[in-house]
């Protein structure tokens, strides 16, 4: 498990034609996988 548990931010473009389509997010980052839902603004 990563100790450094340091929050980040990312930042994602998608077109907004492929906005409807998307449920979550997989980040992949030093190994560490983590799933992120899509929240609309």
């Amino acid at each position: 498990m990563d100790e450094n548990a340091t929050p980040r931010t990312f930042v994602i473009e998608v077109e907004k034609a492929a906005l409807g389509k998307l449920e979550n997010v997989v980040i992949i980052e030093a190994g560490n996988r983590t799933a992120v839902p899509i929240e609309p603004i």
